[in-house]
Protein backbone atom coordinates (compact mmCIF):
# COMPACT_ATOMS: atom_id res chain seq x y z
CA UNK A 1 0.00 0.00 0.00
CA UNK A 2 0.85 3.30 -0.94
CA UNK A 3 2.80 5.69 2.19
CA UNK A 4 0.06 8.26 2.66
CA UNK A 5 1.70 12.29 3.21
CA UNK A 6 0.09 15.63 3.93
CA UNK A 7 2.04 18.78 2.65
CA UNK A 8 0.72 21.95 4.12
CA UNK A 9 1.09 25.00 1.07
CA UNK A 10 2.07 24.81 -2.78
CA UNK A 11 4.83 27.31 -2.89
CA UNK A 12 8.10 26.58 -3.67
CA UNK A 13 8.91 24.53 -0.99
CA UNK A 14 5.86 22.25 -1.13
CA UNK A 15 6.34 21.46 -5.03
CA UNK A 16 9.74 20.88 -3.82
CA UNK A 17 8.53 18.07 -1.52
CA UNK A 18 5.93 16.63 -3.45
CA UNK A 19 8.64 16.33 -6.13
CA UNK A 20 11.53 14.57 -3.99
CA UNK A 21 8.91 12.22 -2.41
CA UNK A 22 7.94 11.34 -6.18
CA UNK A 23 11.66 11.09 -7.23
CA UNK A 24 12.25 8.85 -3.99
CA UNK A 25 9.26 6.33 -3.74
CA UNK A 26 7.65 6.97 -7.33
CA UNK A 27 4.10 5.57 -6.59
CA UNK A 28 4.78 4.18 -3.25
CA UNK A 29 3.07 7.33 -2.03
CA UNK A 30 0.48 9.54 -2.41
CA UNK A 31 0.39 13.10 -1.42
CA UNK A 32 -2.22 15.33 -0.33
CA UNK A 33 -1.43 19.10 -0.82
CA UNK A 34 -3.15 21.55 0.76
CA UNK A 35 -3.19 25.27 -0.10
CA UNK A 36 -5.02 27.85 1.24
CA UNK A 37 -5.02 30.05 -1.87
CA UNK A 38 -6.70 29.58 -5.20
CA UNK A 39 -3.59 28.94 -6.84
CA UNK A 40 0.16 27.66 -6.24
CA UNK A 41 3.19 29.75 -5.69
CA UNK A 42 2.83 31.31 -2.31
CA UNK A 43 4.80 34.19 -1.81
CA UNK A 44 6.08 33.52 -5.65
CA UNK A 45 2.88 35.05 -7.54
CA UNK A 46 2.36 37.20 -10.71
CA UNK A 47 -0.68 39.02 -12.06
CA UNK A 48 -2.53 40.60 -14.69
CA UNK A 49 -1.55 43.93 -15.47
CA UNK A 50 -1.48 45.96 -18.24
CA UNK A 51 -1.75 43.11 -20.55
CA UNK A 52 1.29 41.09 -19.32
CA UNK A 53 1.71 39.01 -16.70
CA UNK A 54 3.86 40.77 -13.99
CA UNK A 55 5.65 39.05 -10.88
CA UNK A 56 4.44 40.71 -7.95
CA UNK A 57 7.46 39.07 -5.81
CA UNK A 58 10.48 37.63 -6.51
CA UNK A 59 11.47 37.84 -10.45
CA UNK A 60 14.50 36.27 -11.42
CA UNK A 61 16.24 32.96 -10.73
CA UNK A 62 20.10 32.32 -10.49
CA UNK A 63 21.75 29.52 -12.87
CA UNK A 64 23.32 27.82 -9.62
CA UNK A 65 20.10 27.09 -8.33
CA UNK A 66 20.02 23.31 -9.13
CA UNK A 67 16.72 21.91 -7.28
CA UNK A 68 14.83 24.64 -9.19
CA UNK A 69 16.78 23.61 -12.97
CA UNK A 70 15.67 20.45 -11.61
CA UNK A 71 12.01 20.96 -11.46
CA UNK A 72 12.19 23.33 -14.18
CA UNK A 73 13.23 19.59 -16.32
CA UNK A 74 10.73 17.54 -14.83
CA UNK A 75 7.96 19.73 -15.47
CA UNK A 76 9.28 21.48 -18.84
CA UNK A 77 9.11 25.11 -18.06
CA UNK A 78 12.30 26.68 -20.02
CA UNK A 79 13.34 30.16 -19.41
CA UNK A 80 11.79 33.53 -20.65
CA UNK A 81 14.10 34.81 -23.19
CA UNK A 82 12.03 37.65 -23.95
CA UNK A 83 11.77 38.69 -19.96
CA UNK A 84 12.74 41.88 -18.89
CA UNK A 85 15.68 40.40 -16.78
CA UNK A 86 17.58 42.63 -14.15
CA UNK A 87 21.94 42.07 -15.02
CA UNK A 88 20.83 42.38 -18.78
CA UNK A 89 23.31 43.51 -20.59
CA UNK A 90 21.60 46.30 -22.39
CA UNK A 91 20.41 48.52 -19.63
CA UNK A 92 22.14 50.22 -16.40
CA UNK A 93 21.99 50.18 -12.50
CA UNK A 94 21.33 52.91 -10.75
CA UNK A 95 22.17 54.03 -6.63
CA UNK A 96 19.92 57.27 -5.42
CA UNK A 97 19.99 58.57 -2.30
CA UNK A 98 17.69 60.65 -3.17
CA UNK A 99 19.71 63.68 -3.61
CA UNK A 100 21.65 62.39 -6.39
CA UNK A 101 22.83 59.34 -8.67
CA UNK A 102 26.12 58.45 -6.63
CA UNK A 103 26.60 54.98 -8.62
CA UNK A 104 26.00 54.29 -11.91
CA UNK A 105 26.96 51.09 -13.96
CA UNK A 106 25.75 49.16 -17.16
CA UNK A 107 24.91 45.93 -16.03
CA UNK A 108 27.59 43.78 -16.45
CA UNK A 109 30.42 41.72 -14.17
CA UNK A 110 33.55 44.00 -15.77
CA UNK A 111 31.33 47.16 -15.63
CA UNK A 112 30.40 46.99 -11.77
CA UNK A 113 33.90 46.15 -10.96
CA UNK A 114 35.57 49.35 -12.15
CA UNK A 115 32.45 51.79 -11.05
CA UNK A 116 32.97 49.74 -7.76
CA UNK A 117 36.69 50.19 -7.90
CA UNK A 118 36.44 53.73 -8.98
CA UNK A 119 34.07 54.81 -6.13
CA UNK A 120 35.14 52.29 -3.21
CA UNK A 121 38.66 51.96 -3.85
CA UNK A 122 40.38 48.54 -5.46
CA UNK A 123 40.56 46.76 -1.90
CA UNK A 124 37.49 47.06 -0.67
CA UNK A 125 35.84 46.01 -3.93
CA UNK A 126 37.96 43.02 -3.77
CA UNK A 127 37.75 41.82 -0.53
CA UNK A 128 33.79 42.11 -0.83
CA UNK A 129 33.59 40.00 -3.83
CA UNK A 130 35.78 37.47 -2.57
CA UNK A 131 34.31 36.93 0.95
CA UNK A 132 30.97 36.61 -1.05
CA UNK A 133 32.15 34.58 -3.53
CA UNK A 134 33.52 32.24 -0.48
CA UNK A 135 30.30 32.68 1.43
CA UNK A 136 28.52 31.49 -1.94
CA UNK A 137 31.16 28.62 -3.06
CA UNK A 138 30.52 27.34 0.86
CA UNK A 139 26.35 27.27 0.32
CA UNK A 140 26.76 24.87 -3.11
CA UNK A 141 28.20 21.99 -0.64
CA UNK A 142 24.25 21.53 0.50
CA UNK A 143 23.79 19.92 -2.35
CA UNK A 144 26.03 17.00 -2.49
CA UNK A 145 25.45 17.17 1.63
CA UNK A 146 21.71 16.28 1.12
CA UNK A 147 22.65 13.27 -0.74
CA UNK A 148 24.87 12.05 2.54
CA UNK A 149 23.06 12.96 5.54
CA UNK A 150 19.79 14.74 6.74
CA UNK A 151 19.45 17.50 9.60
CA UNK A 152 16.88 17.81 12.39
CA UNK A 153 17.81 21.19 13.65
CA UNK A 154 18.17 24.15 10.58
CA UNK A 155 21.33 25.41 12.80
CA UNK A 156 23.38 21.67 12.08
CA UNK A 157 22.80 22.42 8.48
CA UNK A 158 24.13 26.30 8.89
CA UNK A 159 26.85 24.25 11.13
CA UNK A 160 27.64 22.02 8.92
CA UNK A 161 27.73 24.56 5.27
CA UNK A 162 30.48 26.48 7.72
CA UNK A 163 28.05 29.15 7.72
CA UNK A 164 27.53 30.45 11.97
CA UNK A 165 29.06 33.87 10.84
CA UNK A 166 28.08 34.93 8.32
CA UNK A 167 24.19 33.89 10.07
CA UNK A 168 25.03 35.00 13.40
CA UNK A 169 26.37 38.32 12.69
CA UNK A 170 25.25 41.28 10.11
CA UNK A 171 26.37 42.16 7.11
CA UNK A 172 27.85 45.51 8.62
CA UNK A 173 29.90 43.55 10.50
CA UNK A 174 31.40 41.00 9.10
CA UNK A 175 32.65 43.69 6.50
CA UNK A 176 34.22 45.69 9.18
CA UNK A 177 36.22 42.69 10.23
CA UNK A 178 36.91 42.33 6.56
CA UNK A 179 38.47 46.01 6.47
CA UNK A 180 35.74 46.33 3.77
CA UNK A 181 34.56 50.30 3.44
CA UNK A 182 31.62 50.96 4.75
CA UNK A 183 30.62 53.19 2.36
CA UNK A 184 30.04 50.70 0.01
CA UNK A 185 28.46 48.22 2.70
CA UNK A 186 25.41 50.56 2.91
CA UNK A 187 25.72 52.51 -0.34
CA UNK A 188 26.28 49.78 -1.79
CA UNK A 189 25.17 46.27 -0.36
CA UNK A 190 22.88 48.37 1.85
CA UNK A 191 20.62 49.32 -1.47
CA UNK A 192 20.72 45.59 -2.78
CA UNK A 193 19.90 44.32 -0.01
CA UNK A 194 16.96 46.61 0.46
CA UNK A 195 15.81 45.73 -3.01
CA UNK A 196 15.67 42.08 -2.01
CA UNK A 197 14.64 42.21 1.33
CA UNK A 198 13.53 45.57 2.13
CA UNK A 199 16.24 45.30 4.84
CA UNK A 200 19.62 46.92 5.03
CA UNK A 201 23.27 46.08 5.50
CA UNK A 202 22.33 45.00 9.43
CA UNK A 203 20.60 41.98 8.43
CA UNK A 204 22.18 38.90 8.61
CA UNK A 205 25.74 38.63 6.71
CA UNK A 206 24.41 35.17 4.69
CA UNK A 207 20.60 36.75 3.66
CA UNK A 208 23.02 39.82 2.16
CA UNK A 209 25.17 37.31 0.04
CA UNK A 210 22.33 35.54 -1.35
CA UNK A 211 20.69 39.18 -1.93
CA UNK A 212 24.16 39.85 -3.81
CA UNK A 213 23.72 36.49 -5.34
CA UNK A 214 20.36 37.75 -6.67
CA UNK A 215 21.92 40.79 -7.92
CA UNK A 216 23.75 38.58 -10.54
CA UNK A 217 27.47 39.96 -8.43
CA UNK A 218 28.79 36.24 -8.05
CA UNK A 219 28.79 34.87 -11.49
CA UNK A 220 26.64 32.95 -13.08
CA UNK A 221 23.51 34.27 -14.84
CA UNK A 222 20.04 34.83 -14.08
CA UNK A 223 17.10 34.16 -15.64
CA UNK A 224 13.00 34.74 -14.92
CA UNK A 225 11.00 31.40 -15.56
CA UNK A 226 8.66 30.91 -18.39
CA UNK A 227 4.82 31.82 -17.23
CA UNK A 228 6.33 32.91 -13.77
CA UNK A 229 7.84 31.30 -10.90
CA UNK A 230 4.52 30.56 -9.81
CA UNK A 231 3.43 28.75 -12.77
CA UNK A 232 6.64 26.27 -12.69
CA UNK A 233 5.57 25.32 -9.10
CA UNK A 234 1.71 24.90 -10.82
CA UNK A 235 2.99 22.87 -13.73
CA UNK A 236 5.17 20.55 -11.49
CA UNK A 237 1.96 19.97 -9.29
CA UNK A 238 -0.21 19.23 -11.63
CA UNK A 239 2.06 17.11 -13.62
CA UNK A 240 2.03 14.45 -10.36
CA UNK A 241 -1.74 14.87 -10.56
CA UNK A 242 -1.14 13.16 -13.79
CA UNK A 243 1.12 10.37 -12.34
CA UNK A 244 -1.70 10.06 -9.95
CA UNK A 245 0.56 10.49 -6.84
CA UNK A 246 -1.11 13.39 -6.14
CA UNK A 247 -3.88 15.64 -5.30
CA UNK A 248 -3.56 19.70 -4.86
CA UNK A 249 -6.49 21.07 -2.62
CA UNK A 250 -6.99 24.70 -3.30
CA UNK A 251 -8.56 27.14 -1.49
CA UNK A 252 -8.31 24.70 1.41
CA UNK A 253 -6.86 26.43 4.93
CA UNK A 254 -5.22 23.99 7.42
CA UNK A 255 -5.72 25.23 11.21
CA UNK A 256 -3.63 21.83 12.34
CA UNK A 257 -1.55 19.79 12.41
CA UNK A 258 -0.18 16.20 14.06
CA UNK A 259 1.69 13.14 12.36
CA UNK A 260 -1.06 11.61 11.26
CA UNK A 261 -3.55 14.30 10.67
CA UNK A 262 -4.65 17.98 9.54
CA UNK A 263 -7.28 19.76 10.38
CA UNK A 264 -9.07 22.16 8.08
CA UNK A 265 -10.96 24.94 8.31
CA UNK A 266 -14.07 24.19 6.97
CA UNK A 267 -14.98 20.82 5.79
CA UNK A 268 -13.58 19.10 2.62
CA UNK A 269 -15.38 17.46 -0.25
CA UNK A 270 -16.59 14.35 2.24
CA UNK A 271 -17.80 16.66 4.43
CA UNK A 272 -14.28 15.92 6.82
CA UNK A 273 -13.05 18.53 8.88
CA UNK A 274 -9.66 16.26 10.28
CA UNK A 275 -8.31 14.51 7.74
CA UNK A 276 -6.08 11.84 9.62
CA UNK A 277 -4.35 8.63 8.12
CA UNK A 278 -1.19 9.89 7.15
CA UNK A 279 2.17 8.10 7.31
CA UNK A 280 3.95 11.75 7.54
CA UNK A 281 2.78 15.72 7.46
CA UNK A 282 5.19 18.10 6.47
CA UNK A 283 4.48 21.85 6.83
CA UNK A 284 5.55 24.14 4.12
CA UNK A 285 4.15 27.63 5.28
CA UNK A 286 5.75 29.77 8.05
CA UNK A 287 3.44 29.36 11.16
CA UNK A 288 3.95 32.94 11.45
CA UNK A 289 1.72 33.58 8.67
CA UNK A 290 -0.53 30.59 8.55
CA UNK A 291 -1.89 30.79 12.21
CA UNK A 292 -1.56 27.02 11.94
CA UNK A 293 -1.04 25.19 15.48
CA UNK A 294 1.40 22.08 15.94
CA UNK A 295 0.64 18.75 18.25
CA UNK A 296 2.59 15.48 19.27
CA UNK A 297 0.41 12.64 17.94
CA UNK A 298 -0.80 12.07 21.70
CA UNK A 299 -2.42 15.92 21.66
CA UNK A 300 0.49 17.70 23.57
CA UNK A 301 0.86 21.19 21.88
CA UNK A 302 4.47 21.73 20.02
CA UNK A 303 5.63 25.49 21.09
CA UNK A 304 6.78 26.96 17.59
CA UNK A 305 9.06 30.37 18.30
CA UNK A 306 7.71 32.84 16.37
CA UNK A 307 9.91 35.64 14.03
CA UNK A 308 8.91 39.23 12.77
CA UNK A 309 7.96 38.80 9.44
CA UNK A 310 8.51 42.27 6.54
CA UNK A 311 5.28 43.61 5.17
CA UNK A 312 5.80 44.02 1.54
CA UNK A 313 3.73 46.36 -0.60
CA UNK A 314 4.29 46.31 -4.07
CA UNK A 315 3.50 48.93 -6.89
CA UNK A 316 2.89 48.55 -10.64
CA UNK A 317 3.24 51.36 -13.24
CA UNK A 318 2.90 51.78 -16.30
CA UNK A 319 4.85 55.36 -17.21
CA UNK A 320 7.99 57.35 -18.07
CA UNK A 321 10.60 57.83 -14.93
CA UNK A 322 11.21 61.62 -14.59
CA UNK A 323 14.55 61.79 -15.41
CA UNK A 324 15.14 64.85 -13.72
CA UNK A 325 13.59 63.79 -10.59
CA UNK A 326 16.56 62.19 -10.23
CA UNK A 327 18.61 64.62 -11.37
CA UNK A 328 19.18 63.46 -14.84
CA UNK A 329 18.82 65.37 -18.60
CA UNK A 330 16.54 63.46 -21.32
CA UNK A 331 19.29 64.87 -23.22
CA UNK A 332 21.90 62.46 -22.01
CA UNK A 333 19.62 60.00 -20.92
CA UNK A 334 18.62 58.27 -23.53
CA UNK A 335 17.33 54.80 -22.21
CA UNK A 336 16.09 54.62 -18.49
CA UNK A 337 17.52 52.38 -16.13
CA UNK A 338 16.64 48.86 -15.60
CA UNK A 339 16.91 49.21 -11.87
CA UNK A 340 17.20 51.85 -9.33
CA UNK A 341 18.68 50.83 -6.32
CA UNK A 342 17.77 52.64 -2.28
CA UNK A 343 20.14 53.76 -0.17
CA UNK A 344 18.75 52.56 3.05
CA UNK A 345 18.05 54.96 5.94
CA UNK A 346 17.46 58.57 3.74
CA UNK A 347 13.47 58.64 4.54
CA UNK A 348 12.37 58.20 1.22
CA UNK A 349 8.79 56.37 0.78
CA UNK A 350 9.81 53.64 -1.22
CA UNK A 351 12.72 50.95 -1.77
CA UNK A 352 13.67 50.12 -4.72
CA UNK A 353 12.32 51.02 -9.03
CA UNK A 354 12.68 48.34 -11.14
CA UNK A 355 11.81 48.11 -14.77
CA UNK A 356 10.06 44.36 -15.10
CA UNK A 357 8.07 44.47 -18.61
CA UNK A 358 6.88 46.46 -21.36
CA UNK A 359 3.50 46.65 -23.08
CA UNK A 360 2.07 45.40 -26.24
CA UNK A 361 2.65 49.00 -27.54
CA UNK A 362 5.70 49.39 -25.77
CA UNK A 363 5.15 51.56 -22.85
CA UNK A 364 7.17 50.65 -20.04
CA UNK A 365 6.04 48.58 -16.37
CA UNK A 366 7.81 49.63 -13.13
CA UNK A 367 7.61 47.56 -10.03
CA UNK A 368 8.16 49.44 -6.68
CA UNK A 369 8.56 48.17 -3.27
CA UNK A 370 7.73 49.97 0.01
CA UNK A 371 6.59 49.54 3.55
CA UNK A 372 3.82 51.32 3.08
CA UNK A 373 1.02 52.32 0.38
CA UNK A 374 2.75 54.93 -1.49
CA UNK A 375 0.78 58.00 -1.89
CA UNK A 376 -0.28 59.52 -5.01
CA UNK A 377 1.98 62.90 -4.80
CA UNK A 378 5.18 59.94 -4.58
CA UNK A 379 3.86 58.40 -8.04
CA UNK A 380 2.88 61.62 -9.50
CA UNK A 381 6.67 62.97 -8.51
CA UNK A 382 8.71 60.50 -10.06
CA UNK A 383 6.52 59.23 -13.21
CA UNK A 384 4.69 60.76 -16.13
CA UNK A 385 2.50 59.81 -18.96
CA UNK A 386 0.91 57.52 -16.25
CA UNK A 387 -1.57 55.50 -17.65
CA UNK A 388 -2.09 52.52 -15.59
CA UNK A 389 -1.14 51.36 -12.10
CA UNK A 390 -1.97 48.59 -9.51
CA UNK A 391 -1.47 47.88 -5.82
CA UNK A 392 -0.62 44.28 -3.74
CA UNK A 393 0.52 43.58 -0.54
CA UNK A 394 2.15 41.13 1.28
CA UNK A 395 1.45 40.47 4.86
CA UNK A 396 4.68 38.79 5.17
CA UNK A 397 6.79 38.28 2.25
CA UNK A 398 10.52 36.84 4.39
CA UNK A 399 11.25 37.29 8.36
CA UNK A 400 13.25 39.59 9.26
CA UNK A 401 16.58 38.39 8.80
CA UNK A 402 18.69 39.51 12.06
CA UNK A 403 21.68 38.01 13.00
CA UNK A 404 20.86 34.53 14.86
CA UNK A 405 21.50 31.67 16.81
CA UNK A 406 17.66 30.74 17.64
CA UNK A 407 16.64 27.83 14.89
CA UNK A 408 13.66 26.54 14.58
CA UNK A 409 13.43 22.66 14.33
CA UNK A 410 12.97 20.63 11.27
CA UNK A 411 11.51 17.89 12.70
CA UNK A 412 9.18 18.67 15.09
CA UNK A 413 8.50 15.30 16.40
CA UNK A 414 8.43 11.65 14.87
CA UNK A 415 6.48 12.15 11.54
CA UNK A 416 5.91 15.86 11.69
CA UNK A 417 8.37 18.28 9.93
CA UNK A 418 8.74 21.68 9.30
CA UNK A 419 10.46 23.41 6.78
CA UNK A 420 10.50 27.65 6.85
CA UNK A 421 12.43 27.49 9.85
CA UNK A 422 15.58 28.10 7.24
CA UNK A 423 14.54 31.35 6.30
CA UNK A 424 15.75 32.69 9.41
CA UNK A 425 19.26 32.61 7.53
CA UNK A 426 17.71 33.46 4.16
CA UNK A 427 14.70 33.78 2.14
CA UNK A 428 14.92 32.76 -1.50
CA UNK A 429 13.00 30.35 -3.94
CA UNK A 430 16.75 28.15 -3.67
CA UNK A 431 17.25 28.12 -0.38
CA UNK A 432 13.56 27.13 0.45
CA UNK A 433 13.72 24.45 -1.97
CA UNK A 434 16.91 23.12 -0.13
CA UNK A 435 14.97 23.06 3.48
CA UNK A 436 12.44 21.42 1.42
CA UNK A 437 14.31 19.25 0.10
CA UNK A 438 16.22 17.94 3.98
CA UNK A 439 12.63 17.96 5.38
CA UNK A 440 11.67 15.51 2.52
CA UNK A 441 15.29 13.16 3.56
CA UNK A 442 14.22 12.79 7.13
CA UNK A 443 10.42 12.18 6.16
CA UNK A 444 11.96 9.58 3.67
CA UNK A 445 13.58 7.84 6.96
CA UNK A 446 10.09 7.62 8.78
CA UNK A 447 8.61 6.20 5.27
CA UNK A 448 11.12 3.89 4.63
Amino acid sequence: MAKKVAVIGAGSSGAEIAYSLYKKFGKDVFIDVYERNAYAGGRTHAIEFAGQSVEVGGTVVHSSNLYVLELMDFAGVKEDLGAEILGQDSGEFWFWDGKQVYLRAKNSTISFAVNLIRKFGPFSSWFFRSHALKSVGDWKWVYKLLDEETFTDSHELVKALRLQEVTSESLAKVHRKKRINPKLTAGFCGAITQNMYLQDENLNAFAGEVGLAGAGLVGGHLFAVEGGNGNLFTKVLDKLAEHGVAKVNYSTAVTKVTPNSVTLSVPNADGNTKVAGYDAVLVAVPFELSGITAETATGEPIDIPLRDYKEVHVTLVVGDLKLAYFGQSADTQKVPPDCIFVKANQGLPYKSIGLVAKTSDGKNVYKLFSDEPLAEQVIDDIFTNVTDKIEWHWQGAYPVLTPTDNWQKVQLTDGLYYVNGFESAAASIETNMVAARNATNLAGEVLG
